[in-house]
């Protein structure tokens, strides 16, 4: 893998009010549907209590996973469940979303707060299973925040390039560019140790044969950067369906790797942590 030139600074993407998201891209570049204002606040400096009479712990942040999931789902980037988010609170705990939970019955109590190691702090059901990739970005990047959807034109592009093609400047929102993690199972270790080698050097990469990954500086930039990563993934299928001779063999699952995404789809339901974290 060639080298990656230095990570985009974690500030505001094109829109420069953090109170802001947008829904697809619109403003410097291309036209796209017009900023919209935030269906969810900016996560706080780590509000284990919130103020007067309540007294959910990490109040604040686990609203802000509420209102992040919401906001992907209206913006068509997350279907059912299939996607999580986590934010970092103040005290180094992570707020993610659980685990086979229908976003739009999500509510602040269900989503779990762990530690840094995977340990459960207030956690009502089990974590997304992908709990270890949010932590591992953690470790290795600066983000505050991270967001892995199943968008369509991500996951399409994921099984035709090695690296989101630079069709447009937008890459330059993620470092440059946007490398493609080779298929390796869900909820996996793998999984979650490739994924945080290619955030290492940008805000962004693409999961084969699965989906994207995108951190910020808070819940608002990594959803904004979804939408404008989806609309970049977008663009590049147009481009290379456009061109003669340019079509592709998608990289398809084997029986293997199907049998076992199959395996372990079957336990896919909620419920409490596990004891082993």
């Amino acid at each position: 893998m060639p080298d990656t030139p230095p990570p985009a600074p974690e500030g505001p993407g094109p829109d420069p009010d953090p109170g802001r998201r947008v829904s697809t891209p619109g403003g410097p570049g291309p036209a796209g549907a017009p900023i919209a204002a935030s269906a969810h606040g900016r996560p706080g400096g780590g509000s284990r209590r919130a103020s007067g009479a309540e007294a959910l712990p990490y109040a604040r942040e686990r609203a802000d996973v509420v209102g992040a999931v919401r906001a992907l789902v209206a913006d068509r980037l997350v279907v059912g469940t299939a996607g999580n988010v986590s934010v970092r609170t103040g005290d180094g705990a992570v707020a993610v979303t659980p685990s086979a939970v229908d976003y739009g019955a999500l509510t602040p109590g269900l989503v779990g707060v762990h530690a840094a190691d995977g340990t459960a702090l207030d956690a009502p059901l089990r974590p997304t299973s992908e709990l270890g990739l949010h932590l591992a970005v953690y470790a290795r990047t600066s983000a505050r925040a991270v967001v892995h959807t199943h968008s369509p034109a991500a996951t399409a592009l994921s099984v035709l390039v090695p690296e989101v093609p630079p069709v447009h400047y937008y890459l330059a929102l993620f470092g440059g560019r946007v490398p493609v993690v080779p298929y390796a199972p869900y909820g996996g270790p793998e999984l979650a140790a490739a994924a945080a080698g290619a955030l290492a050097g940008g805000s962004a990469c693409l999961l084969g044969n699965h989906g994207a990954v995108v951190t910020g500086a808070s819940l608002d930039q990594a959803v904004e950067r979804a939408g404008y990563l989806e609309w970049v993934c977008d663009v590049a299928l147009r481009a290379l369906s456009a061109v003669p001779g340019q079509a592709r063999a998608p990289r398809l699952l084997t029986p293997a790797e199907m049998a076992e995404a199959v395996e372990r789809i079957s336990g896919y339901r909620p419920g409490p942590p596990q004891a082993d974290g």
